[in-house]
């Protein structure tokens, strides 16, 4: 069962990169960002409802909504629309899907100075090769001819998902994981749907609007919300380091979708990747206190 599902999340969480590239022929990345959370938020308070039948009371008070605010922004806000923005400006869902593969390596990067972790020799090998590769993967994207703001704020989405990792490790260590995320997505629904509605319209593309209306209730519901609680009881399953193990595939799962699609992949792409995968291998396979991967969707 277990496989199952890490099979299930690995397609689903592959596929969205292509998905974002469609719904922007329509919407706007805010518009994007804001069906994603709103839709994984209802499923997520569905499933706390009915796992709780109303006996559970939420972990959570004013006084975390400082630190919800870090989970919502650096976790939902940032990813969700600066992905659909930059796939849809330059039509490249594989390459910024690529991304993803990166976060294991901030992660750990950032756990050194705020969890204090002494990293293994093997660990510092893998974290190098890693962000060379990502220098690689930005020297790719310029050769395309993206801006350099553009190419940073690519970096930045694995960036967000590791310091939310690192974050939720120190700050919510003890809190439900599904209870912890529908506040997090509630927060972010709060400020990007007023975003969504004040700033952008619906627009014409190839994409018809009921199909793009389509995609963007799959990311939320279930490439948002259904993959995230199975993806939580993964971890509770099997643990943190097998169910962080989607990051190998998803990368390859958004470069199939995008090669299909048309869009070229080039071998610098395939060879940054593979580096950067054999950087996480190195870095998972070496015993050390675990963060968990609270966020690694696309």
């Amino acid at each position: 069962m277990a496989h199952a599902a890490f099979i299930f999340i690995c397609l689903v969480w592959g596929s969205s990169f292509i998905l974002m590239k469609k719904a922007a022929d329509v919407f706007g990345p805010l518009s994007i960002g804001a069906g994603r959370v709103v839709g994984g938020a209802l499923l997520l308070w569905g499933v706390w409802a009915l796992v709780g039948r109303g006996k559970r009371r939420l972990p959570l008070g004013w006084r975390d909504a400082p630190a919800l605010m870090v989970v919502a922004g650096c976790g939902y806000v940032l990813p969700f629309t600066l992905q659909p923005y930059l796939i849809g400006k330059h039509g490249e869902s594989g390459f910024f899907g690529m991304m993803v593969a990166l976060v294991p390596l901030m992660t750990i990067v950032l756990s050194l100075p705020l969890l204090r972790v002494k990293p293994r020799p093997r660990q510092v090998v893998g974290v190098v090769l890693g962000l060379a590769c990502l220098v690689m993967m930005l020297g790719v994207g310029h050769a395309r001819h993206m801006p350099i703001g553009d190419l940073l704020l690519a970096a930045a989405v694995p960036l967000g998902y590791a310091t939310v990792n690192v974050y939720v490790k120190r700050r919510f260590a003890d809190t439900p994981p599904i209870a912890l995320a529908a506040a997090a997505l509630s927060l972010a629904a709060l400020l990007l749907s007023p975003a969504a509605g004040l700033r952008e319209s619906i627009g014409q593309g190839p994409t018809p609007l009921p199909l793009a209306v389509g995609f963007i209730a799959i990311l939320g519901l279930v490439g948002t919300g259904l993959t995230m609680w199975m993806f939580y009881h993964l971890i509770r399953a099997r643990g943190p380091l097998f169910a962080g193990m989607v990051t190998y595939l998803i990368p390859a799962g958004a470069l199939a979708w995008g090669w299909a699609d048309g869009e070229t992949i080039s071998p610098g792409q395939l060879l940054a990747l593979a580096g950067v995968l054999v950087g996480v291998a190195l870095v998972q396979t070496t015993p050390t206190p675990e963060v968990a991967p609270e966020v690694v969707e696309g």
